[in-house]
């Protein structure tokens, strides 16, 4: 029995998403983000998550944009977790965020302590594996699947199935976990800020996958998609360059290092904080750099498995059994989606799971600036969004909206109202 249980929280301007993939006895627990301009509506969502929960298996982030990251300090001080993973951000990249806080009146000590050594604070907070997803934007390459092929546990324990036309006996399950041994080869020397923590690079092309207690691949996996923004990150640096040119401020964007002392010089000082917001506005209009896209999914679909699915909404529940044939979860986080290299990169990298979506969570809240109709999966019966019912973006666009109902899909809208908390539930049979 494999069952998918994904929640989508009404934290109103922001986003918070969790998941658990139950196998027979066993389970695994993740989180997509946890953050919110409405901090009241973030703090009960968090409440509720962390009543039922005590630890997070995987914390995966989108990026570390204020709406999509404030709430982490809540979440890991009430739930302990020993794996994030997040998109390898530049110290420009990191730079450009902490400007953004400063137009719109959002700085606080926490969070700029996490855009200045993001490794330093989660090893602070008891993380011990810190995995960076480093993407190429001149590298095309698709993942790397396994060789071996994952299969879908029996019901029952000692049942034979057909694996490729050989029948194999698998032992109950009684965990199932995150295979590491795959990733050994991307671990990082020790530093002195995470010298409790270990930290992965890892590149775009890796396929993160599930594993039982006798080490066999169980089919279902994350697939994550970082496309770095190097043109914006490029005028943004040249903004920077004309404002400081009289400092003396070391920064990269090849690097990912500490820039806690630049952050700190910055904030003590009004005329640098006024400089830093003046960058800000030469990119303000399309202004999210790198974000990573998370698929949570079978990683070989199989046609003899069908699936069933429960979805609750405000209160209403919907049931479809034993019809559903992809099952897959994607989030796009603020991806910019809308330039067709780019939209054409992201379907390619997903490749063949790209049928195996069931639900897309659509990128940047709905905005018309990073969506094109194209990017919703010919299966996907679902799209989901996390926007404010009133907010000042206009999120979710009209233009979008429309688009999702031309095509016959349901939206789902996740605001700051309790009752728009969304679930669903997907079941083997």
């Amino acid at each position: 029995m494999l069952k998918h249980i994904r929640n989508h929280y009404p934290v109103g301007q922001g986003y918070f998403h969790s998941a658990l993939v139950q196998i027979e006895g066993t389970s695994i627990n993740y989180c997509y983000d946890c953050g919110s301009e409405n901090p009241d509506p973030l703090h009960n969502e968090v409440k509720r998550y962390t009543e039922k929960h005590s630890v997070i298996d995987i914390l995966f982030l989108s990026h570390l944009d204020y709406d999509h990251v404030s709430g982490l300090d809540e979440l890991l001080a009430l739930c302990s977790t020993e794996t994030v993973v997040l998109p390898y951000l530049t110290d420009f990249e990191r730079l450009y965020l902490l400007s953004e806080v400063f137009e719109y009146g959002r700085v606080s000590g926490e969070y700029t302590s996490l855009l200045g050594d993001p490794i330093k604070w989660f090893a602070q907070r008891g993380i011990k594996n810190i995995i960076l997803i480093k993407g190429d934007e001149n590298d095309d390459a698709p993942p790397t699947f396994p060789e071996d092929t994952p299969y879908f546990p029996p019901s029952s324990p000692k049942k034979q199935i057909d694996r490729q036309s050989e029948h194999q006996e698998f032992s109950p399950i009684n965990k199932i976990m995150l295979d590491f041994n795959r990733i050994q080869m991307y671990k990082q020397p020790t530093t002195s800020s995470a010298s409790q923590a270990a930290v992965y690079i890892v590149p775009n092309t890796h396929v993160f996958r599930l594993t039982d207690n006798a080490s066999q691949p169980v089919n279902w996996g994350f697939i994550t998609f970082v496309h770095p923004e190097k043109q914006r990150e490029t005028t943004f640096k040249e903004a920077f360059e004309r404002e400081f040119v009289t400092t003396s401020y070391t920064i990269s964007m090849d690097s990912h290092t500490d820039i806690t002392d630049t952050l700190t010089c910055i904030l003590k000082d009004p005329q640098e904080r006024n400089r830093l917001a003046e960058c800000y506005k030469v990119i303000r209009e399309n202004r999210n750099l790198t974000s990573l896209s998370l698929y949570s999914g079978p990683l070989v679909m199989m046609p003899n498995f069908k699936f069933s699915y429960r979805r609750t909404f405000k209160n209403k529940s919907t049931t479809k059994p034993q019809h559903v044939v992809a099952c897959g979860w994607l989030g796009t986080g603020d991806a910019d989606l809308k330039g067709i290299r780019r939209r054409k990169k992201f379907k390619n990298h997903f490749g063949r799971i790209y049928s195996s979506v069931l639900n897309i969570s659509l990128p940047h809240h709905g905005s018309k600036l990073s969506y094109d109709e194209d990017i919703i999966p010919a299966n996907c019966e679902v799209c989901t969004l996390s926007a404010a019912t009133k907010n000042s973006y206009s999120h979710p666009h009209s233009d979008v909206t429309v688009s999702v109902q031309r095509q016959k899909k349901k939206l789902f809208q996740s605001s700051e109202k309790p009752e728009t908390l969304f679930v669903e539930s997907i079941e083997l049979e």
